[in-house]
């Protein structure tokens, strides 16, 4: 049986989009603080710019030495990304709890620090669950019966998006849900879950740091509540 206990962390994601920046790499490095250069303390890449380059072209990529945390700055975004070493061993819950009140915290050092506007913030959690059949087992847990004896008998593979705009503690909250078929390595096949939570477009005058810290703070219990949405737990 699939439930919401079935899933492990794989990847998470906070994400600041920004305007009215002007970023260079090497300005980034010069500003950023010393709890910044504590968590990104391995090697860093610079990409150099050219004439009329996209804005969401990577300027700056920052790494942990153990390679668990990256950091990408574009003229448009700055992209926290963590990806656990041991997600089998992690408790998911308390992973996100601390890992999007970190986010919270690094990325609102930035706008007055690098002398840019928010105008929006997202959360991207990957999970994965380890099944023999997964392209089965998603079309037994979302469709019909009829749809099992012929069309759904036994598909290779599966995927399933949903997006819905919604409130939130007052809060207007795009959320996309994914679910495929996957693997986890080259010999073990999976169900991958992405969700993808965001704040809508606003200008930068009415979204400011403390509508970012209140996200980020609703983040982990809306993730967790759609998943189990999704992948009722059986008690």
């Amino acid at each position: 049986m699939l439930d919401h206990r079935s899933f492990k962390v794989a990847t998470l994601r906070a994400v600041a989009f920004i305007s009215d920046s002007t970023l260079e790499a090497k300005t980034i490095l010069r500003k950023l603080s010393d709890t910044w250069m504590e968590r990104f303390d391995g090697e860093y890449l610079m990409i150099p710019p050219f004439e009329d380059a996209p804005l969401e072209l990577p300027i700056l990529l920052l790494r942990s030495r153990q390679k668990d945390d990256q950091c990408t700055f574009s003229s448009s975004s700055v992209d926290l990304r963590h990806s656990p070493r041991d997600p089998d061993s992690i408790e998911p819950e308390g992973l996100l709890k601390q890992f999007y009140v970190d986010a919270s915290d690094l990325l609102m050092e930035l706008p007055d620090v690098l002398d840019y506007k928010l105008t929006r913030v997202g959360a991207v959690v990957t999970r994965y669950a380890r099944l023999e059949q997964p392209g089965l087992t998603l079309a037994q847990h979302f469709c019909k019966a009829e749809m099992l004896d012929s069309p759904l008998n036994r598909p290779e593979s599966f995927e399933l998006h949903a997006h819905k705009l919604y409130s939130a503690r007052g809060r207007d909250i795009n959320s996309w849900v994914r679910v495929k078929t996957g693997r986890v390595n080259a010999q073990e096949q999976a169900v991958l879950v992405e969700q993808d939570i965001n704040t809508p477009p606003v200008s930068p005058q009415n979204f400011t740091a403390t509508d970012a810290q209140a996200f980020f703070e609703l983040v982990p219990s809306e993730m967790e509540e759609i998943l189990g949405k999704y992948f009722k737990t059986e008690h």
